[in-house]
């Protein structure tokens, strides 16, 4: 914010240079004062029994018209007479301009719209005791800190009311023997929308879960009430500021010096002891205020280094933690594969159970269906009439089919080993040609014959995928590689067959016609330098021409810089002509004045003289004319009786 000062001396010379440099805004009449011109808080005195209407008033004073008020009032509810009211100084509401008092209706009203659901909610709590402890530590309150926050007593949430209270009204005392008596009557001055939600005995339980919400929606709207009053304050200030007139740079003070020295010179004085003393206290005044504000300037420079260190290692930090959450990432896609192949292999052997499960309940009914049988036969041998020959004779049978069973149980089990070495061979086969499956995709898109788009597909798609359950040649393959594939290749063997002879014939051309090239290349070589000769010469000539042209610049630019110096110093001195023949000019009008002035007063007296020459000219002719008259005469004439 610009700081108007003015010099003026206090008797001012009558002239119309003096009017005009009024009508410029150049105060002729007081030298602004050494002291800052800051608003002052001032509020009407009440009686003890009422807190009566909220209102500050910012006192100013201006060199023409004295001491102003700017004041902005808050009606309070009418108050009862019963209860009486504890402050002995004024108290005030937050200073608002009129402009301003649309805004403050509407965080009223902002403010009873927020719902106990908002006021309770963790994002609201965090944001208010933000808001809090940012404003408590830029007003010089002291360490506040979330912990003593959420751990809210009486004595620090009474600190802190006092304290934002006294930041608006610095002038109101408290009375009251107990502090919770007299809050709520504070808080109706300053029209809290809840003030019908608080009562003395709650705040002995301030930290409770069911109140802490709303006292510290208290201090919220105490705060944003004080930034409401700081942005005011600032705006009537700067307001001030700008009515009181006067210079606003040093080109205005260096002109208000001047009028007010040839003013006190045009007065008679030859020396400006006091004009110049006014000087330095303003040069003073200014000398300290830029001091002050390069400390302040010094101050946020060395608060905004730290907070600097302190988001580099918030970033160092932050780029560690992007570190750690990308490996995270890295090692929970690992792990997702794992655990999805570890998902497949219990499916596997899930599976794998199941099959062996069905086997073992096959084998167990194939077991009950020969114990049955071994019953039906042990019950017709015995239903039978055999001999013991017989019986020898069918056990030797039994050994023999034994031998045989044992025998055929190798053959299984050779069969099985074979079995399962050919189905080895099998999964290594289809391995092999799920491989050379990929291989042929790959090449055949390269080659254009996938996909069907492709320019050598033709429409059709030949694209390879293997069927491992198929029996014939046809159902294991997507493509018919008799009939349809392998004369297509053909096909394209002979496209390409034609196209790669017709490139060969271009490539032997495009040899012989490198070999006219190679064997013309000396004479263009020895052309090439005739020309880098002709072209060094033409430098040569176009540097001595670009030096000389260079050199006639830096005359005329010579040349023109003495010509505008000449040009300058004579409008400078036309300048000072023109001053002092204005000077003169003025001089020479203000003698003029004074010569009429003394010359009307000459005509004056002239005729006041004549005037009185002829009227004892008038009274001369008139005492001649009394005595020559007849009586006179005869009377002085008469002659003695004889």
């Amino acid at each position: 914010m610009k700081r108007r000062y003015t010099i003026s001396d206090n008797e001012p010379h009558q002239s119309k240079l003096s009017h005009t440099a009024t009508a410029t805004g150049v105060r002729a009449n007081r030298l602004a004062s050494n002291d800052p011109k800051m608003p002052r808080l001032s509020a009407p005195h009440h009686s003890s029994h009422s807190l009566g209407p909220q209102r500050i008033e910012v006192a100013t004073t201006t060199p023409a018209e004295g001491r102003t008020k700017r004041s902005v009032a808050i009606k309070d509810p009418p108050a009862s007479s019963s209860r009486p009211s504890n402050r002995t100084g004024a108290s005030s509401s937050v200073a608002k301009a009129s402009s301003s008092s649309s805004a403050s209706a509407t965080v009223t009203q902002t403010s009873k719209a927020k719902s106990k659901s908002d006021i309770r909610s963790p994002e609201y709590q965090k944001r208010a005791m933000q808001c809090i402890i940012d404003y408590l530590r830029d007003s010089s309150y002291g360490q506040v800190t979330r912990q003593m926050l959420r751990g809210l007593t009486l004595r620090n949430f009474q600190n802190m009311f006092k304290h934002l209270h006294h930041h608006m009204v610095p002038s109101y005392q408290y009375v009251r023997e107990k502090f919770e008596d007299e809050y709520i009557d504070v808080l109706r001055s300053l029209r809290y929308p809840y003030c019908d939600q608080l009562s003395p005995r709650s705040l002995h339980s301030i930290g409770a879960p069911h109140l802490f919400p709303t006292f510290l929606s208290l201090l919220h709207w105490f705060v944003t009430m004080c930034k409401i009053y700081d942005h005011e304050m600032s705006r009537i200030e700067k307001e001030e500021e700008e009515e009181k007139g006067g210079p606003t740079d040093m080109n205005d003070l260096f002109y208000a010096y001047t009028v007010t020295t040839y003013n006190e010179f045009m007065n008679g004085a030859d020396e400006f002891t006091e004009t110049d003393a006014k000087l330095k206290s303003v040069f003073e005044e200014l000398n300290e205020q830029y001091r002050q504000e390069i400390r302040r300037l010094q101050e946020v420079r060395q608060r905004q280094i730290k907070e600097e260190e302190e988001i580099q290692k918030r970033k160092e930090t932050v780029k560690r933690l992007e570190e750690g959450l990308r490996e995270m990432k890295e090692d929970m896609i690992k792990y997702k594969e794992f655990c999805d192949d570890k998902r497949r292999r219990i499916a596997k052997y899930t599976d794998l159970n199941e099959r062996l499960k069905e086997a073992l309940d096959a084998k167990m009914r194939e077991i009950q269906t020969t114990e049955q049988e071994y019953d039906d036969v042990l019950a017709r041998f015995k239903e039978m009439d055999l001999s013991p020959e017989q019986v020898a004779g069918m056990a030797n049978e039994q050994v023999e089919l034994e031998k045989k069973s044992l025998s055929n149980k190798e053959r299984i089990s050779e069969l099985e080993q074979e079995y399962k070495s050919r189905e080895i061979q099998m999964q290594q086969m289809r391995e092999d040609i799920q491989k050379d499956m990929h291989e042929y995709n790959s090449e055949a898109t390269e080659a254009g014959l996938i996909p069907s788009t492709a320019p050598n597909a033709n429409g059709k798609d030949y694209r390879f995928i293997f069927n491992p359950e198929g029996r014939t040649l046809e159902e294991m393959s997507s493509v018919d590689w008799e009939n349809d594939l392998l004369p297509h290749l053909q096909n394209l063997q002979n496209q390409y067959s034609q196209a790669l002879q017709q490139a060969s014939e271009k490539l032997r051309a495009t040899r012989d016609r490198y070999a006219e090239i190679k064997n013309s290349i000396p004479a263009e070589e020895e052309s090439l330098r005739q020309l880098q000769e002709q072209l060094e010469h033409e430098t040569r000539s176009f540097e001595e021409l670009k030096a000389s042209i260079a050199k006639e610049m830096d005359d005329s630019l010579r040349e023109l810089n003495q010509r505008e110096n000449a040009a300058k110093q004579a409008r400078n001195q036309a300048k000072k002509e023109v001053l002092s023949l204005k000077s003169q000019e003025e001089d020479a009008r203000i003698k003029y004045e004074e010569t009429v002035a003394r010359t009307q007063e000459q005509v004056q007296k002239i005729r006041s003289d004549v005037k009185k020459v002829a009227n004892m000219i008038t009274e001369l002719t008139e005492s001649k004319k009394e005595l020559l008259s007849k009586e006179n005469m005869d009377k002085l004439f008469k002659l003695p009786v004889s």
